[in-house]
Order: structure tokens, then sequence, then C-alpha cells
């Protein structure tokens, strides 16, 4: 169920590169910052975009009491493409303002009371900047593998970093929603060399498409080819599993024909009450199966 509840789910991508050496090639999660705006304006079949960067234990000051959480930076599309609830604010716009912060339900009741009071009041981040809260979110699953407690403007990690703009540099995580219909085999073979294109010095990198949901089971890649992950171990639990099953109904059937003879006197007595054999066998199946079934 992990990254499953997403509505958009079968049109949710994450952009991989494929980093080839003179005797390896690597799979990488890093892309370029500037990645997921440029792949959006170049190619139709994108119909949202957005690049991330983590925030880890970052300080929230107000009324100069601060608090230490987790968050992200992410672009404009981000609560469009991603099945994280507003309760308060819109989608489309709780980020486009880059003086914004939006931030969880957990987060609005810890340092204002509630959701309502949190609206528009002032957050004070790494006692550096102010930002305004614009949205509050629905506190994030534990099935999500993004884990945060605030979400900032990616344009506020552009002015922080500038070695974002440059095609050279990894980091930033980028993800994409394709229009519904749109081939992803098809995007993946297209935006291949992209990089590449852009920057000659990064001739041996190559970008392709990962199904979002797919990356927590199906993680693993060796010498940059899918190599199974976590499902390995969802498959050894499941062999584990029948065996014991199996070990279990054995002894129920050994433990059964043991005691059968202890009951040939209640069966001598139905018999003699007048009880068909088929009500017997009736009798018997049903107690056993509901004993297997429990």
């Amino acid at each position: 169920s992990i990254n499953k509840f997403h509505a958009h789910d079968n049109q949710l991508y994450r952009v991989m590169e494929i980093q080839t050496f003179s005797n390896s090639r690597l799979a990488t999660n890093a892309t370029p910052g500037i990645l997921a705006e440029h792949l959006k304006e170049d190619f139709p079949e994108i119909k949202y975009a957005t690049g991330t960067s983590r925030v880890r234990e970052s300080q929230l000051s107000v009324s100069e009491q601060p608090y230490i959480a987790d968050g992200l930076h992410v672009d404009v599309d981000f609560l469009q493409m991603f099945s994280y609830p507003l309760l308060s604010g819109s989608a489309a716009t709780v980020l486009s303002d880059p003086s914004s912060i939006c931030i969880s339900e957990n987060l609005a009741v810890m340092l204002f009371g509630s959701q309502e009071a949190a609206m528009g009041k002032t957050i004070r981040y790494e006692d550096r900047r102010d930002f305004a809260v614009s949205g509050v979110f629905a506190n994030v699953p534990a099935q999500s593998t993004l884990q945060f407690d605030f979400l900032l403007p990616y344009e506020v990690f552009k002015e922080e970093n500038a070695w974002i703009t440059e095609w050279g540099n990894n980091g930033p995580h980028t993800y994409l929603m394709l229009h519904p219909g749109a081939d992803a085999t098809e995007l993946t073979r297209k935006i291949a060399n992209y990089v590449k294109e852009r920057d000659e010095e990064r001739n041996t990198v190559e970008l392709f498409l990962k199904k979002y949901s797919e990356q927590y089971l199906y993680g693993k890649y060796t010498d940059g080819y899918p190599d199974g992950g976590r499902i390995t171990y969802v498959r050894l639990f499941t062999v584990i599993a029948v065996i014991l099953l199996g070990i279990a109904c054995i002894n129920f059937m050994n433990l059964s024909t043991a005691s059968a003879s202890r009951r040939a006197k209640e069966v001598g007595v139905r018999k003699a009450m007048g009880a068909q054999r088929e009500v017997l066998v009736y009798q018997y199946l049903t107690e056993s199966g509901l004993t297997a079934l429990i």
C-alpha cells in the first residue's frame, strides 16, 4: 500500500538518471534542479512537474519559541500531483507566493492551537526569513515515503542555491504527472538524452521514468538495471507463510485422525438414533472446515 493512496497513481512518475562510467553504470534519483520545469515546458505529455529538495530538522519560530521540523521545497504543482489533502487553502495557489509556507495539521495545532488560527500567521524560518501560512494540509499518512511537516516554495531553494540553475549539478528529485493516456515508455525514449543535449560534459547521463508507487518495492538497481528490491522480502515471507500454513494443516489432519477413534462411540449412538451417513459426513466436514478456517 506504500504510495498507492495517491488519486493519480497511474500517472505519477519519478525521473531517474543512469550515469555511465568506464566500467559501471549507476542508477540514481538525483537530477538537475531545473529539470522539472524544462521537461514540463518541452513535452506536452506532461501535465504537472515538480522538483523537490528535503529540509531536515529546520527551526521554525513563533513568538521566539523554536520548533524543529522536517519539510520539503516543492514547485506549485506538487499538491495538484500528490494526494496530500488541504484543510485550508487552494492546491493551485497555496505555494505561488515565495513568502508562503504550507504546514501540517499537527504543526498548525502545535504552533497556533488550530488549523483555522494558523492561516495568515507568520513563521520565522531558521531565524533568517519570515513566511506567512497560506495553507494547512492533513497529516501525511504512514503509507507515504515522503514524510514532511511543512512545504516551502521551490523558488526559495533556487534563490538560496545558485548552483541549481546549472545542468551539471545534481541533487533534487524530479516527479512528473502525465496526462491521461500518455505513453510513459515513449516519453522515456524522448527524454533519454535530454541532459546530454544541454550539457556536453554530461554525455554519460541517460534519463528514464520509473512509476512512482513501484519505487518502494522495486527500487534496487545493479549496474544500472532493475534488480528487484523490497519485493524480494515480500516474496520470501509469502513463501514462509505458505510453508507454515501447510505444516499447520498437516498437524491438524494428524490430530483429527488420532482423535477420530474417541468419537466412534458418538457415531454409533447417532447411527442407532437413525442418523444417515450423509448427515454424519456433513457434520464432521463442517466441524473440520470451521476449525481450519478459524
